[in-house]
């Protein structure tokens, strides 16, 4: 019984058959009656590659001697495209000759059975060859998910590298903007105490007797004298330490560049320690990590900044998140001081 319809994949195994005389299917169907397969038929090699897509085979019994496309040839196509080189074929032919079963197998045939066929023979290589097939397809299941969920965890570690470099630049970013808050309202309060004595001045002048001075004796105009210029230097620093972080931030994105150019790879080393210093804690004389560095003399290099500032940044971070478990076993061990070679 030949069967050309369209099929669906089942929870039956799925039997492609593939042979020139339309006979010996129905010979094939009669011996394999009892195991319950889906059975399909193609007489010819291009018809049967064209339809794998619709057949979705778990098995293939191919005959060799066909006319046009030979059973060798149909073997060969078929084990040269991806996603149905794994599935099993077993060669049917009347052939004897050792040289013909050998090339068979180095074609990429699976198995052969050999004319005519034997019904104990068929069943039993027919049910090997699909515990292969099903436990090759179980396999290729397993690494899919196994991909899928490498992916995710690499995502995640990815996500939480980015959430402490995040954290990192945000406490870099708060430091600088206390300060400059923390003056503010000092800075006013003094200069609308100065701006009310000018008016006074102005209002008031000295020749019909007014004092102004007086109110002027209410600020302490040598402690003003010397912290007024720091608080403002204070600022200035903090707006500079804001805009450098900015910058680095673009220099390691490089947002407005693209394709290649030269790099300074000494410059994109300090700009990824720069980002990294929180977690590196370079200014806290008791971090338990040393950055030691030995830069060589490299001349600037072709590439892509922003791959390169990447690298650096995943190998860094890395290190720094193989020492930090390290750092917290050894402190209760009376140890802790860690070395990073920066390059």
């Amino acid at each position: 019984m030949v069967n050309n319809e369209s099929v669906q994949k089942s929870t039956k195994s799925s039997i492609l058959i593939i042979d020139d005389q339309p006979i010996n299917f129905d010979v094939i169907e009669a011996l394999l009656e009892q195991e319950k397969y889906q059975l399909h038929y193609v007489d010819n090699g291009q018809t049967a590659i064209s339809s794998l897509d619709r057949y979705q085979p778990d098995l293939i019994l191919l005959d060799v001697m066909m006319p046009g496309m030979s059973g060798f040839d149909v073997c060969q196509q078929i084990k040269a495209i991806p996603q149905w080189s794994s599935v099993p074929i077993i060669m049917i032919t009347a052939l004897t000759g050792k040289q013909d079963l050998a090339k068979c197998l180095a074609i990429g045939a699976d198995d052969f059975i050999s004319k005519p066929v034997d019904k104990l023979e068929l069943r039993s290589r027919v049910q090997a060859m699909l515990r292969i097939s099903h436990q090759h397809q179980h396999l290729e299941q397993t690494l899919k998910q196994l991909k899928s969920a490498q992916t995710h965890i690499l995502q995640n570690e990815k996500m939480s590298s980015l959430g402490r470099l995040v954290a990192g630049i945000a406490h870099e970013v708060n430091n600088p903007i206390t300060f400059i808050r923390g003056n503010i309202g000092y800075i006013e309060e003094t200069v609308n105490g100065l701006m009310e004595t000018i008016r006074s001045y102005q209002k008031k002048p000295p020749d019909i007797g007014y004092e102004p001075c007086d109110k002027l004796k209410l600020f302490d105009w040598e402690f003003l004298n010397d912290d007024l210029p720091r608080a403002f230097q204070s600022m200035k620093t903090g707006v500079e330490r804001i805009e450098t972080i900015v910058s680095s931030l673009m220099m390691f994105a490089h947002l407005n560049e693209s394709g290649t150019k030269s790099i300074d790879v000494h410059q994109n080393l300090e700009n990824i320690l720069f980002l990294l210093e929180n977690r590196l804690q370079l200014n806290n004389q008791s971090s338990p990590i040393q950055l030691i560095k030995s830069y060589g003399d490299i001349p600037p290099i072709q590439g892509y900044p922003a791959l390169l500032n990447q690298a650096w940044m995943n190998i860094l971070s890395n290190a720094i998140d193989v020492l930090e478990p390290s750092l917290v076993s050894d402190s209760f061990s009376g140890t802790g001081h860690k070395s990073l070679p920066a390059c």
